[in-house]
């Protein structure tokens, strides 16, 4: 994965709530980002797999059915070491998401959160 440029970068989402998503992409998309999105890690991994090109970042929710995002990015990294992430969620009290929080705050974002807060993250995680 690499960098294309902050308007150009291409962003695969991964979140199982659609709502999220949804925002997620047109507020992306709205910046001149390209984004990929999914609602399932599995899905995510075929969408890695088939995109031609570059992903320079993936907005992941932690907490999803079946896979999480943790083990979904625990998966990119082995093939991906240089992936960069923005881990999204909802359950601002549980280990995983205090983990990050302590570890690399810069990496965490949690719901709610507003587009203008999104972009700011994602300018950083692409820049």
């Amino acid at each position: 994965m690499r960098k294309e440029g902050k308007s150009g970068a291409t962003i695969l989402v991964v979140d199982d709530e659609f709502p999220v998503r949804l925002m997620i992409r047109t507020t992306l998309a709205g910046a001149g980002y390209r984004v990929l999105d999914a609602g399932n890690a599995r899905d995510a991994g075929f969408l890695m797999k088939a995109h031609r090109g570059a992903i320079d970042a993936l907005i992941v929710d932690i907490v999803m059915p079946g896979v999480s995002g943790l083990d979904f990015a625990s998966q990119v990294f082995t093939t991906h070491p240089e992936s960069r992430i923005l881990y999204i969620s909802g359950f601002h009290g549980s280990v995983a998401v205090e983990s990050i929080r302590r570890r690399s705050p810069a990496n965490l974002l949690t719901k709610p959160f507003t587009g203008a807060q999104l972009l700011a993250r994602v300018r950083e995680l692409v820049r």
